[in-house]
């Protein structure tokens, strides 16, 4: 992931309502993200943040909300399942 990815996703993001805080990010000699220190505010009660020293490209990390009803896991940071 690059910086223009990463800017693009904050972006989004707060045209969601929902605020993304990169509170320290490195990157690898190919422009590539290998650290990254964020916070994350859903601004509904949710909020939390990560860090990762380092990340790979086919790393899955960052945060995830499920608005569903029945949720079993409505908000996560940091290493992310692919079943949430």
């Amino acid at each position: 992931m690059t910086f223009d990815e990463l800017a693009k996703i904050k972006k989004d993001l707060h045209q969601k309502h929902i605020d993304l805080t990169y509170k320290m990010m490195a990157f690898d000699e190919n422009n590539h993200l290998s650290k990254i220190d964020f916070e994350v505010n859903c601004n509904d009660g949710f909020k939390g943040g990560a860090a990762a020293d380092h990340l790979k490209n086919n790393s899955t990390f960052g945060f995830y909300r499920d608005y569903s009803r029945n949720s079993k896991s409505p908000f996560g940071t940091g290493g992310i399942d692919q079943e949430n």
